[in-house]
């Protein structure tokens, strides 16, 4: 089905909508549909309704959300959800141009935002969904909601929560020991914003959607050696012959990472054992200090 264009939004959001419209859809023990507008909060609803619920994500897998339009079909799946997920950021394009005027349209419905839990400012790294301990606030707020929608399933959901939560403590407690050394690593396009709490270090190649000149690159390798950069990260959809460059001046891994897989848990797994592989090498290679007998 193809895409709708920009100017033709609105207009399916007030006629093709109103066609299925429907109340708050309720479970009462049975199947019900949740919609999240990112494939990270897709994944974190599924974790939370098990099987119990149909979960779909507005954005597919490896698409830039500035650029995706949805379809007919997308809509439809937003005015029969049970509950809605949204970022909250207002640089999360899709949302802007989709949800904003569905919630003006449909004041009555379910929305949960991740934003909603944390501080937030325009100038925030708009992938908020990159921090486990965001995530872990995020999820008892989608707990309670689909504990409101499927009250029979209070004690499963519950069990779910407590599952989820081992896991983000487990990944936590990684990125933690990543970032005990201050670890700083080289990303192709700046998503990884939120992990400065852990005193981990993203230094971005790309700069407003721009490509770097040859000075910027430069200097960019500059502040790679003098911050002991071993990592560079490449993102799908985005070009790698600059990072591979910088990679290869600095003598760094190169890993690819999707901030907008749906196995955001894994993603972030992945980079702290990177970092900490990385560290331990290090480590080993330096020599011993003193010299004494």
């Amino acid at each position: 089905m193809p895409a709708l264009a920009p100017t033709t939004i609105a207009l399916a959001l007030s006629v093709v909508l109103p066609l299925v419209a429907q109340e708050h859809p309720a479970a009462s023990g049975g199947h019900y549909s949740v919609v999240a507008t990112v494939p990270p909060l897709a994944d974190l609803a599924r974790r939370l309704a098990g099987g119990d619920a149909e979960v779909t994500a507005l954005i597919p897998p490896g698409v830039d959300d500035e650029t995706y339009e949805p379809t007919a079909r997308d809509l439809t799946e937003l005015e029969r959800a049970a509950l809605i997920l949204r970022v909250g950021h207002p640089a999360i394009g899709i949302e802007a141009r989709v949800l904003e005027p569905f919630r003006q349209s449909h004041p009555r419905a379910r929305i949960l935002s991740l934003a909603s839990v944390i501080e937030v400012s325009t100038a925030t790294d708009p992938h908020l969904w990159m921090s486990p301990r965001s995530m872990r606030a995020f999820a008892e707020s989608v707990r309670d909601a689909l504990d409101a929608i499927d009250p029979e399933r209070r004690e499963a959901h519950a069990a779910r929560l407590a599952a989820l939560s081992r896991d983000i403590a487990e990944v936590d407690a990684r990125l933690v020991d990543a970032g005990a050394a201050s670890a700083a690593f080289i990303v192709v396009h700046p998503a990884f914003g939120a992990l400065a709490r852990y005193g981990l270090k993203e230094e971005a190649i790309e700069r407003d959607g721009k490509e770097p000149g040859m000075a910027s690159l430069v200097a960019l390798v500059d502040r790679g050696r003098t911050e002991h950069v071993r990592l560079v990260v490449t993102q799908p959809g985005f070009p790698r012959r600059a990072a591979e460059v910088v990679a290869g001046e600095l003598g760094a891994r190169v890993l690819s990472i999707d901030p907008l897989a749906a196995d955001w848990l894994g993603s972030l797994r992945r980079l702290a054992d990177a970092l900490g592989d990385l560290r331990v090498a290090a480590a080993a290679a330096t020599p011993p200090s003193g010299g004494g007998r």
